[in-house]
């Protein structure tokens, strides 16, 4: 179960990026630049929900897992049900009553869009609301060990999403269409998550609701804003960046650090997708010695998978970036390199040791985010006359630095290990670094053109990874039965692979 759920994250996540990326161009050009330009901004208010949820969500999953079906759990349903939706109501009148002034002074919207821009923002608080109360409902499903179920509700979410803006819009539609396709396909999304997770579920026993709601809610919110606080802090973080270097460098600078943060971000939501299952696994294992075997275990095939990919950005970054993008090719390279690369092995590669914090001690992921702002502010602030804009990779380094240090002085001291511990392993990883580094530079060397280095480096670095993999036994027949069923199809393909 633990595969499928993490390879339907995968999936999903990939689907959705690829989605997004062909369906906005199309969406930009039908709609027009003004009119992309109001949605793009009136969306932000689906922000809301994140800074609104006081981390309900996370807490029902871990306490779901942890109870089981029984009669605390349907009560913490309930209660969560509630809150979530008392919030939502709260904040929904809010915006509703001062849409106006939100939209024309707040986002500053011009007076002549005002009709089609109110239209589309109530659309938008009444979906938002549809997604915010059902994540209760999607927290059972998770809970449930039914991962894979809230991923495919949220690919079909995204599907009916763009399908829709795009029937709608390419007849002629405009903003008030564009509102009410999302507002479709959020209720489409609302409906069938309440009812999978009510038939996953069965009954739920709502005897002694009003004696146990206060009870409830204590427990929730003392788990659940201790994660709320880091999520937010995190929102915050790449506004700062931003901000900072456009004060010190102009907003020149600012586009390409955004290009960077945004393939930083796609390519890690990816791959957390396939690590998020380990937070059910975590909330109802009891077993500290098996979580500490899981945490190491699994962020040590991470590397090795990061590893090949690291490498290939880094040798073909700057023929992608001259085919792609075309201008200030070395500097976007080298932001995208700063900010990619030293992203997964300084925060991804942690982030299964990250998902067990957020279980059992989760203000610890506050702490961390904010040795990350520190790490990256402190430089900008006092080197930024010294280095020029080289102090923006100065700050990305010392904030990933400052990440993996305090996560790994963590597993030291709650888990009593550290990853590549054993000699073998960790001289295995030298030889395995080594020689895809060493490929890569034959690659270099051979003075291709952009276009086929970027043919050719994926595949043949891919190839040679898994060769390396096989022969050094860096995962081997025994790891794969660890997450797969041994009798499964699909262990039985993939055990051919592997020694």
């Amino acid at each position: 179960m633990f595969a499928k759920n993490s390879l339907s994250g995968v999936i999903q996540k990939l689907l959705i990026a690829i989605l997004t990326f062909i369906t906005i161009p199309v969406f930009m050009s039908l709609l027009g630049a003004e009119l992309f330009g109001i949605f793009a901004i009136i969306s932000t208010i689906g922000d809301l929900s994140r800074l609104t949820n006081v981390g309900f969500h996370i807490a029902l999953i871990k306490f779901l897992s942890f109870q089981g079906k029984s009669r605390e759990s349907s009560q913490d349903i309930i209660v969560a049900f509630v809150s979530m939706l008392a919030i939502m109501i709260l904040m929904g009148a809010v915006l509703l009553l001062f849409n106006e002034f939100i939209i024309l002074k707040i986002l500053n919207v011009g007076k002549d869009y005002l009709g089609p821009s109110k239209f589309l923002f109530n659309c938008l608080v009444f979906a938002n609301a549809l997604l915010f109360i059902g994540m209760p409902f999607s927290a059972v499903l998770e809970s449930l060990k039914q991962i894979y179920k809230v991923n495919i509700m949220q690919f079909v979410y995204s599907i009916i999403y763009w399908s829709l803006i795009l029937l709608f819009v390419s007849f002629g539609g405009g903003l008030e269409l564009v509102g009410i396709a999302i507002l479709v396909a959020a209720l489409v999304w609302f409906v069938f998550t309440v009812i999978l997770s009510l038939r996953a579920w069965g009954p739920i026993d709502m005897d002694g609701f009003r004696g146990y709601y206060r009870a409830s809610v204590r427990k929730q919110l003392g788990y659940g804003l201790k994660v709320y606080l880091s999520g937010v802090l995190g929102l915050f973080t790449e506004p700062l960046i931003k901000v900072l270097v456009s004060n010190f460098f102009g907003v020149t600078f600012v586009g390409f650090v955004d290009i960077g943060l945004r393939v930083r971000n796609q390519l890690t939501r990816i791959l957390k997708g396939g690590l998020w299952p380990l937070f059910q696994y975590f909330s109802e294992m009891q077993d500290k010695k098996k979580a500490a075997f899981l945490v190491k275990d699994v962020q040590e095939k991470l590397i090795v998978g990061l590893i090949p990919i690291s490498v290939i950005l880094l040798f073909a970054t700057n023929a992608l970036v001259s085919f792609w993008i075309g201008e200030n090719v070395d500097v976007i390279t080298n932001v995208l390199l700063v900010i990619t690369v030293g992203s997964f092995f300084g925060s991804l590669s942690v982030d299964p040791l990250g998902i067990y914090l957020g279980v059992n001690h989760p203000l610890r992921l506050f702490y961390n985010q904010i040795f990350m702002i520190i790490g990256i502010s402190i430089p900008l602030l006092i080197f930024q006359e010294f280095f020029g804009f080289k102090a923006v990779y100065l700050g990305f380094l010392l904030s990933y630095i400052a990440s993996f240090s305090h996560m790994m002085y963590c597993q030291r001291i709650y888990l009593n290990n550290m990853i590549f511990s054993e000699k073998s392993k960790f001289l295995k990883l030298v030889v395995y670094i080594a020689s895809l580094v060493s490929l890569g530079l034959i690659i270099h060397f051979l003075k291709f053109s952009p276009l086929i280095i970027l043919i050719i480096t994926p595949p043949l670095m891919a190839l040679f990874a898994y060769f390396l993999i096989r022969e050094l036994k860096l995962v081997t027949k025994q790891d794969l039965y660890v997450y797969l069923d041994e009798n499964h199809f699909i262990t039985k393909k993939l055990d051919r692979l592997f020694k």
